[in-house]
């Protein structure tokens, strides 16, 4: 029998490091990294775990911008 790969709801993977978390943690159990959300450098607009810019400013996040 083949493992079922679609998403799992129960399940949460984190953006920095890969692993799995159970739904309702807020932080990894892996890196401690928050699983849902990102607050901007620039702007402090907060988004979501999978973002890779702002949604407020378009900055890239996860970078310090001068």
């Amino acid at each position: 029998m083949m493992e079922d790969k679609r998403a799992n709801p129960n399940v949460v993977y984190c953006s920095k490091c890969g692993m799995p978390n159970p739904a309702l943690s807020k932080f990894c159990h892996g890196c401690g990294g928050s699983l849902f959300s990102i607050a901007c450098s620039s702007c402090s607009q907060i988004n979501p775990h999978y973002a890779s810019f702002c949604g407020s400013c378009g900055r890239k996040l996860g970078v310090k911008q001068r």
